[in-house]
């Protein structure tokens, strides 16, 4: 496995636990509030996010672990990965807005703000560049796949018939 796909491996491992982590202490904090009917538009919002963006970077770990380099994606992977793709796709484009909308928040005025809130507007958007950039790699992972198991079955192919190299 070549350096960039090692480095796409360790992000999706990154992210995947800390979505992980994150979704378990979204269960178990939100299980000690009295919740309002607001609070769980939020929860359903935010568990949908975080479950996606988990099952999301598992999967591509599962990619590499299994069909790294030239192995065919059964059909029902190929499905599941298309639909988080989309899912991801839209969680990506959501974190930017939120990226956006709550650095004006934070950096926008001269106010003076306390700092937790700084530190959150930089978890999130350390999250959603590293959601991008595994974004961007799994497109290029599943276009290697289908080339590498193209080029296989093709070297395959070509190479019955072909007299076998005589050992002296």
């Amino acid at each position: 496995m070549g350096i960039k796909w090692k480095i796409f491996f360790a992000l999706n491992v990154i992210v995947g636990l800390i979505s992980f982590i994150l979704l378990i202490l979204l269960l178990v904090f939100f299980g000690d509030i009295n919740p309002s009917s607001e609070d769980y538009v939020y929860l359903i919002i935010f568990l949908f996010v975080l479950s996606v963006m988990t099952i999301n970077e598992f999967l591509n770990i599962l990619l590499l672990q299994r069909y790294y380099p030239d192995k065919m994606l059964t059909k029902g992977i190929r499905t599941l990965y298309s639909i988080t793709s989309v899912f991801s796709i839209l969680i990506v484009v959501l974190l930017l807005l939120g990226c956006i909308i709550s650095a004006h928040e934070e950096f926008g005025d001269n106010k003076t703000r306390s700092t937790s809130g700084r530190i959150a507007w930089i978890i999130m958007a350390a999250i959603t560049v590293l959601q991008l950039i595994i974004l961007i790699m799994q497109g290029q992972l599943l276009r290697l796949l289908r080339r590498n198991h193209q080029n296989t079955m093709h070297s395959l192919i070509d190479s019955i018939g072909q007299p076998e190299a005589e050992e002296n």
